[in-house]
This record gives structure tokens, C-alpha cells and sequence, in this order.
């Protein structure tokens, strides 16, 4: 499925293509294409494509579906469909099996003579080459951390498919690479960003210039949540109306696309068969978390994610959910994927799916318009108990009892400021709050991801007390002492 034509083209979501920036080329075949810092490191040694040519085939073989979805339909989780239809197989991935893969090489090996079988180290070969590749982009090179590589899947598609969700699902200072299976075949698309969401400030401005009717209790509320505030600064931009969208067309097989991390990217439409092997680099010692495969934020997933943690917050009022419900069937509209089977089964995945379908049920024998819907649905508070489709700690204040005394200080990152501990009733996490002396609504939390297991631990006559800093110990998650004392 070779595509005719200028290897690189470059094309403005929702008008006419913008200019194609001239490409910067290497003596390694590289080309940069800035911003946001896309590279195209051109294909390597012939016999590492000359295998990579030969897993293309063994992937296309008309038995290779049937074998994956067998798998599926077992319960097999080193193969899973994703996104609009396509199939990815673990190779390489921490926690993960590489049955599937290994399972079709075995396969298209069977009752062939040696010289026209993959190796049996094919998963060894395939993945040295990505990171033999990936090294030769500059920017990793010249690099004074030791990166880390992971996460290896393939992503295909024998089907034609349309583009994926714009989404985010990997953070600097990681980074994301795709080696191109296939040859010829549309690259990844990125986009270059007009306006960033990152702050509930950016977010007040995007959603007040979309509705006529902001509550302006709302975004006070949202700054209370941290969690939500955490997500909008680390994947708002899936959020922003400025996606100029870029595309890469008739990337040829062993070639690799390398992009940094923040980056709202998504695969490409595909008329044909394609293959690429996805993976990721994290610098050793980072406290970023590494690419979790099993986490990926679309502008509904996202929303729809802080609608959940917001719902039952104390302080939020009628007009704050409806406004809420309304902002996400507002990114429902502009899906082209199904986003509510990504929620846990239950009202608020039903109310997705209406807003999607927009078949909207019958109220007291009348027919409902979307509005008054919203309306039905913003009026039940049990609509959305708080939840994270990715399994991150999603708390509200109410849920949080202080464990700590008025006027306890610390250092945070080596500036003494004053820090307030929590603890969630619910699940028993240790939560530590550095609020702002400029701005109240301004807080800074730890404590709050999967990862952080903070601890604290009483001395046994002082259990029923609250922390002054001489009464117990406080451990991060790798087992420190976090000193406090009072002020």
C-alpha cells in the first residue's frame, strides 16, 4: 500500500494544508520536522530490514487474525484491540506476555526450510534494532541522562481504519518511537498546539468562550480537586480546539519516527494493511512515571475522567454538573470512537452512551431534547461515584481527615514551607498538602498517584494524637524520613 508522491506532507486539521516547513537532513538520513520536534530516522542496516520485511509478511498472513482473536477469546492479555479496530501485541513489556507474537512466528515458521524461517531470536534482533535506531536521533545522543527503553508493542491494522483519537499517554521527559513494519505507509500524526490547556486558568478561558453560561463556583471547585488539577496539567492539551495536525506519508519499512513526550499524536487513517512497533524511553532516576500501555487520554476520556472525580465533591452544585455533563457532550460530539465502554459499567457509562448515540429516553411519556437530558442526569447525585478509568487515586476533599497539627513545617524540594497531612478514609492513603501563601485555592499535593505510598506511622502511646513531628515518623515511598517540626 505504497503511497505516490512526496514522502512528507504536512496538513492543517480542519483547513487547507499549511506550509510544508523545509526538512533539515543528516548524514544519518535524518529528518526533523519542527514543532513540535518530530524525527524520521531513515531505515538502517539492509538485513535488519530484510528481516523486518519478513515479520511484515508473517504479520499479514491471512491466518495471523484468527490466531490473535483465538487468543482474545481465551483471556490471553499479550494481545488486545484498541483503538478503531486496531490489534496490539506485546512484544517487549513489562508485565506483559509476548505469547502472541511468539505464537504467529511459530506458525509461519512451521513446515518451511530454515532459509525461509524468522530466527527464533526475531523479538531479540527486532527490538536492538528500534534502540539501535532511536539512539541515532541527535537529541537522545547528545543527552547527558542514560535512558531506559520498554514497553515494545506492535500495532496493526489488516482492516482499513480511520485515525485514532488525538491522545496523549506518555509525559516528558520521556520519549515515544515508532519503527515502520510496512513500507510505505502513513506515519504517525502530531500535532502543533496554538493555545495549551494546562492550568484551570487556560481551561476557565476554553470552556467560558464555549458556553454562555459559566457557574463561576465550578472552577473553584476544580482548583480543590487535586487530582483533576494534576490531569489537566499533565494531558490538557487533548483538550484545546488549536490542533494543527501534521502527517507523515510513504514511510518506508526500518524506518523509525521519534517524538518526545506531552506531544497529542495519533495514528494515522490506514487503507491497508500496517504494521509498527511502538515503544518507549524513560531516563533512568526519573520521578515521571514510564509509559503505562495501559493508560491514554483522550480530550472524552479526559473530561469525562474530571467529570467523575468532580461529581460528588462537596461544594458542587447543580449548575457546576450540568455545565460539566454539557462540556463533555460538547468533545462526544467531536469523537469519532466510542469512549463510555472505557468507564466501569453503571449510570454514568450509560449517560455516555446516550450523549453518543444521542438517542435520549423518553421522560414522563415526552420526548427529551439533549438539554433537558443533561438536565435529568445533572439532578442525580449518584450519577457518578468517584472513579479513574486508569486506576489512579481519585480523592475530594470530604473524603480526606486531617492527620496532622495546625503549623507543621517541612522542606519541599529544599524550601521550607508549612504542610498539612491527610489521610483518605476510604482507601487509607497518606496525602501531604503544601498550600500556597499567595493563593489559598493554589495547593500542591503528594501522595496522590498509584506509585506514592507515603506512611505514617505513630509511636503507640501518641496513636489517637495528630502528627506534630515528635510523635511518629513520616516515610516516603522509598522507606525516607520526611522531617516536619512545628513552626
Amino acid at each position: 500500500c505504497g503511497v505516490n508522491g512526496p514522502d512528507i506532507a504536512e496538513v492543517g486539521a480542519n483547513s487547507t494544508p499549511s506550509v510544508v516547513h523545509a526538512p533539515l537532513k543528516s548524514k544519518i538520513g535524518l529528518v526533523l520536522i519542527e514543532p513540535p520536534g518530530l524525527s524520521l530516522i531513515e531505515p538502517g542496516a539492509p538485513e535488519s530490514v530484510g528481516l523486518l520485511q519478513k515479520l511484515n509478511e508473517a504479520l499479514k498472513r491471512r491466518a495471523t487474525r484468527p490466531l490473535l482473536d483465538r487468543l482474545i477469546a481465551k483471556g490471553d492479555t499479550s494481545v488486545r484491540v484498541i483503538q478503531a479496530g486496531r490489534y496490539e501485541l506485546f512484544v517487549q513489556a513489562q508485565g506483559k506476555a509476548s505469547t502472541a507474537f511468539l505464537d504467529i512466528i511459530e506458525d509461519f515458521n512451521a513446515g518451511k526450510p530454515a532459509s525461509r524461517c524468522l530466527p527464533a531470536n526475531t523479538k531479540d534482533i527486532l527490538v536492538k534494532y528500534a534502540q539501535e535506531q532511536a539512539w541515532r536521533d541527535p537529541r537522545l545522543e547528545a543527552a547527558t541522562r542514560t535512558y531506559v527503553f520498554g514497553n515494545f508493542s506492535l500495532i496493526i491494522n489488516f482492516d482499513p481504519v480511520q485515525a485514532q483519537e488525538p491522545h496523549l499517554d506518555l509525559l516528558l521527559p520521556n520519549w515515544q518511537f515508532g519503527l515502520i513494519i510496512t513500507d510505505k505507509v502513513p506515519g504517525t500524526h502530531f500535532a502543533e498546539i496554538s493555545a495549551h490547556i494546562r492550568t484551570v486558568e487556560d481551561l476557565e478561558t476554553l470552556w467560558g468562550a464555549l458556553s454562555s453560561e459559566t457557574p463561576p463556583n465550578f472552577f473553584k471547585m476544580l482548583r480543590q480537586n487535586m487530582r483533576a488539577v494534576s490531569l489537566l496539567e499533565d494531558f490538557g492539551d487533548v483538550l484545546s480546539p488549536g490542533l494543527e495536525w501534521k502527517e507523515l506519508l510513504g514511510v518506508r519499512s526500518g524506518s523509525l519516527l521519534s517524538l518526545p513526550g506531552s506531544v497529542v499524536h495519533a495514528g494515522p487513517p490506514s487503507q491497508c494493511f500496517r504494521a509498527v512497533l511502538f515503544f518507549s524511553a524513560s531516563p533512568a532516576g526519573s520521578n515521571v512515571p514510564e509509559y503505562d500501555p495501559d493508560t491514554q487520554y483522550t480530550a472524552v476520556m479526559l473530561c469525562g475522567n474530571m467529570t467523575s472525580l468532580l461529581w460528588q465533591q462537596e461544594g458542587m452544585t447543580f449548575p457546576d454538573r450540568r455545565f460539566l455533563l454539557q462540556m463533555l457532550a460538547l468533545y462526544i460530539d467531536k469523537s469519532n470512537s466510542k469512549m463510555s465502554n472505557h468507564f466501569a459499567e453503571g449510570d454514568f457509562s450509560e449517560c455516555m452512551e446516550v450523549l453518543e448515540s444521542k438517542k435520549y429516553p423518553k421522560k414522563e411519556n415526552l420526548a427529551q431534547t439533549r438539554l433537558q437530558y443533561i438536565e435529568t442526569m445533572a439532578k442525580k447525585l449518584t450519577l457518578c461515584p468517584s472513579c479513574d478509568p486508569f486506576q489512579h487515586l481519585s480523592t475530594s476533599m470530604s473524603e480526606l481527615d486531617q492527620v496532622s497539627v495546625d503549623g507543621l513545617l517541612t522542606n519541599f524540594d529544599e524550601v521550607l514551607c508549612p504542610v498539612v497531612i491527610y489521610k483518605n478514609r476510604i482507601n487509607g492513603k497518606i496525602l501531604l498538602n503544601y498550600p500556597s501563601e499567595n493563593d489559598t485555592d493554589l495547593l500542591t499535593w503528594e501522595g496522590s498517584l498509584k506509585e506514592e505510598k507515603y506512611t505514617l506511622d505513630f509511636h503507640e502511646k501518641y496513636s489517637s494524637d495528630r502528627f506534630d513531628g515528635k510523635n511518629g515518623k513520616l516515610f516516603d515511598t522509598d522507606g525516607s524520613v520526611i522531617t516536619c517540626w512545628l513552626g
